[in-house]
């Protein structure tokens, strides 16, 4: 009998409660927003306005969008003055954020939903001579967002402990194989590390050796989502 395993949503779907896939696995997109949230408090003293730059509409930009959205609205001072789905591109986030930009100078910071959505609004930030004024964080943690992060660009970002993912799997079908699918939990959420822009190449090289450990480390297409 086949058997379905999620990958990258660790919340169970309540109209499928009755017939629940084999095992949800990844990372808790929720928590990993809130923490980044919890940053970005502590960085303006929940002060100042901002603006959000989502995935397109669904999952994604419910589940770490809107959870930061909610975290800071309910927790903090700080205004959301501005908000725009995109379409899942660097290009697309350039333009949304240039729009917050030409709107909202002052806005402290902008948050992105996803790697190639940072680096979009990385690019107006630049183009606007606002680099030193208006932060950005990544989401995920890949190569491109870390060799931004030694470059000064990036601000902070939420880096998953990536082989954790294929690990819990493997680790699910071996039981299952071994007539103890009983064993398996219904939900499987991987480990994050906060990494900024002043955190040290060798502390970055331990976080890669963990979240690496058997896939190798990721080319600059990798890890973009």
């Amino acid at each position: 009998m086949s058997k379905l395993i999620l990958q990258n949503i660790t919340t169970p779907v309540l109209q499928w409660q009755d017939t629940p896939p084999f095992l949800y696995v990844g990372f808790d997109h929720a928590r990993g927003s809130q923490t980044l949230s919890q940053y970005f408090k502590e960085k303006t003293q929940s002060q100042g306005d901002y603006g959000v730059v989502l995935w397109s509409p669904g999952v994604i930009s419910e589940t770490r969008g809107q959870s930061f959205i909610d975290d800071i609205t309910q927790t903090s001072s700080l205004r959301m003055v501005q908000s725009y789905y995109t379409q899942a591109s660097r290009q697309s986030a350039y333009r949304s954020a240039i729009n917050i930009l030409t709107q909202h100078p002052q806005v402290k910071f902008i948050y992105a939903c996803a790697t190639d959505l940072a680096l979009g609004v990385l690019d107006a930030i630049r183009e606007k001579g606002l680099a030193d004024k208006v932060m950005v964080n990544g989401w995920g943690g890949g190569e491109q967002e870390l060799t931004a992060l030694q470059q000064g660009k990036l601000d902070v970002t939420i880096m998953r402990m990536n082989d954790d993912n294929g690990v819990a799997m493997t680790e699910a079908i071996k039981l299952d194989i071994a007539g103890k699918s009983a064993m398996v939990p219904q939900v499987y959420s991987g480990d994050f590390a906060l990494v900024t822009k002043k955190t040290s190449q060798q502390e970055l090289d331990k976080l890669k050796a963990i979240a690496f450990r058997y896939s190798g480390q990721p080319s600059q297409q990798a890890l973009t989502y």
